[in-house]
């Protein structure tokens, strides 16, 4: 593997882009930019579902430590699996959004696609960790796309099929199929309270028990809950 630029610190940096439409949060350990002249390599984890990259922090900072932080330690969240900062929406696009299907699991592979495309040099070296069904993602994306220069692909506790004959997923799949389009809804605040509230399942919301979810909040969940349909 050959080295990278890095910075001083291991402490993480964090951005939030639109990606296909639809907001992404991406960690990061090393350089927050990829030289497009050198031949970097990048460790880039595909997260589970949900998708949220603060799960991984210290499975990340353990890797970049591990080799001396010589190499980035990226983690893309999936599609609307992150609370936007106030500047920004859920979506960019919302009829791009819905176009794409991008919460579906079809729109989540070709958003790791275009986020690769657009943010990583194509003659980066990739080590690709996928979790759970981010497994599934990885495996979809060197297929659709075999020119990636992947060095090593790491299945941490796959899902790669039969996801809805799973017991849970018996019980949560007719129910996500009514739910297919909520998460392109933009339907008032206090709608969306509501209908968080009667959604069976983990939303992944952090309810404010005097409040209730905030809009972004709710649409977050629906994306959860896309992406196993």
């Amino acid at each position: 593997m050959g080295s990278l630029e890095t910075d001083d610190t291991d402490k993480p940096n964090t951005d939030f882009l639109y990606c296909n439409g639809a907001i992404t949060e991406v960690l990061k350990y090393g350089s927050c930019k990829l030289q497009q002249s050198k031949h970097d390599t990048l460790i880039l984890v595909i997260p589970g579902n949900p998708g949220v990259v603060g799960f991984y922090t210290t499975f990340m900072q353990t890797l970049y430590r591990a080799f001396s932080c010589r190499f980035s330690v990226w983690c893309v969240s999936h599609a609307g699996h992150c609370e936007p900062p106030d500047h920004m929406d859920m979506t960019e696009d919302a009829s791009l959004a819905e176009e794409l299907d991008v919460f579906g699991i079809n729109g989540q592979i070709e958003h790791k696609l275009t986020f690769l495309r657009k943010h990583v040099p194509r003659e980066t070296r990739l080590v690709l960790i996928g979790h759970s069904i981010g497994c599934y993602i990885i495996l979809e994306m060197m297929k659709r796309d075999p020119e990636l220069k992947v060095l090593k692909a790491v299945m941490l506790f796959p899902t790669i099929e039969r996801m809805a004959q799973t017991p849970q997923g018996r019980v949560v799949t007719p129910v996500i199929c009514q739910l297919r389009y909520v998460a392109y809804f933009p339907f008032p605040a206090v709608a969306a309270a509501g209908a968080a509230q009667t959604q069976p399942g983990h939303s992944g919301a952090e309810r404010n028990p005097i409040s209730g979810p905030s809009r972004d909040q709710t649409h977050r969940g629906a994306a959860e809950r896309r992406l196993c349909s």
